[in-house]
């Protein structure tokens, strides 16, 4: 099953930010749910990991529907904002290829 990828509009001009995500859902049910709506936003690199670009009203509408899915008693999501550009070229892999847009198998 493909998910669109949700882009900003290129002929708007509007703060872009870098974002890595990380979750640890304890319920089966709710696993689905929070890996579906993150999908929708960002590149799944690995079981519980994303990274990519949001808008700050992009952003808003994650946190949102992150915090209807998740039951904040016995779920964690961290969300890293990345504001050095530099970082992402630096990026290194080690051990098995993962899902990446700079992946050849994404």
């Amino acid at each position: 099953m493909l998910h669109k990828i949700i882009r900003p509009n290129p002929k708007r001009k509007k703060r872009i930010m870098y974002f890595i995500i990380s979750y640890d859902v304890a319920s089966p049910k709710r696993l689905p749910k929070i890996l579906k709506l993150c999908r929708k936003y960002l590149y799944w690199i690995q079981k519980s990991l994303f990274e990519g670009e949001l808008t700050p009203a992009q952003l808003s509408s994650l946190k949102s529907g992150i915090t209807k899915i998740i039951d904040k008693t016995e779920d964690s999501v961290v969300i890293f904002e990345i504001r050095n550009t530099k970082v992402r070229s630096e990026e290194r892999r080690v051990g098995k290829e993962c899902r990446s847009r700079w992946s050849p198998y994404h």
